[in-house]
């Protein structure tokens, strides 16, 4: 195993005795089948979760539609056009304004 701490240092080896190895190995291998059933209960409470939240929205959809269908439209302060020319216009002044200062 190298372990290097910088670039400017040497690299540095470490010899690890075979049965300290195969010691932590086993204590992996053995953690596995437990790490293996935490990570599908997690994986359950997260589709759990995402259920309850599509449910949760069916329902408001269902108790709030004609609250939700009577709002007005979502509506914009500036049309395409117009954000399509502010855009422009403030482009324009920032190049003016970075060349200004280089000279």
């Amino acid at each position: 195993m190298a372990v290097k701490n910088s670039p400017k240092e040497k690299i540095k080896q470490r010899v690890v005795p075979v049965d300290t190895l195969n010691k932590y190995r086993a204590k992996i291998d053995s953690l596995a089948d437990q790490v293996k059933v935490v990570m599908d209960q997690v994986r359950e409470e997260r589709v759990m979760k995402d259920a309850e939240m599509q449910v949760a929205k069916a329902s408001n959809m269902l108790d709030y539609k004609d609250e939700i269908i009577n709002r007005p439209r979502r509506t914009w302060f500036q049309t395409t056009k117009e954000r399509k020319m502010s855009k422009d216009a403030s482009g324009k002044e920032y190049v003016g304004v970075s060349s200004k200062s280089r000279k």
